[in-house]
């Protein structure tokens, strides 16, 4: 059993238009990238040099892959992750893919502690138990 928990941070529009973003999606024309990237981490690669450029950026924005690492593993391209291998939650009766943000430079990670002090709130909402199988 785990407590689940959600952390609220409030991020000044100011602090977010002064970084700059990588944005990576599930699903569209740019899904190859989050699938690369999604490839590589899972399975505790690093970026090819293709993705070189993404290290420079500040900010990560993007969908985040479900929780199965050992689905990933077994895969033989990055061409085989889908759209649903995406985490999806429930927003106002909707689902939708879930988005998670990285502070990914040190710049960012020094802006965010500084801006952000002050400005977090935690929310329990109660404990996760493992599914009977």
């Amino acid at each position: 059993m785990a407590e689940l928990a959600i952390l609220q941070v409030a991020v000044p529009d100011s602090l977010v238009q002064s970084l700059s973003i990588n944005y990576l999606w599930a699903d569209g024309d740019e899904s190859a990238l989050w699938k690369k990237v999604i490839w590589n981490c899972r399975r505790g690669d690093r970026l090819p040099k293709d993705l070189c450029d993404m290290r420079n950026k500040d900010l990560w924005i993007g969908h985040i892959a479900k929780s199965e690492d050992s689905n990933f593993a077994t895969m033989e391209s990055y061409t085989q992750i889908q759209p649903s291998d995406a985490l999806v939650v429930q927003i106002d009766g909707e689902w939708r893919n879930a988005i998670q943000w990285v502070f990914y430079s040190d710049h960012a990670i020094e802006v965010f502690a500084r801006c952000c002090k002050g400005k977090t709130w935690i929310h329990s909402i109660g404990k996760l138990v493992e599914a009977s199988k």
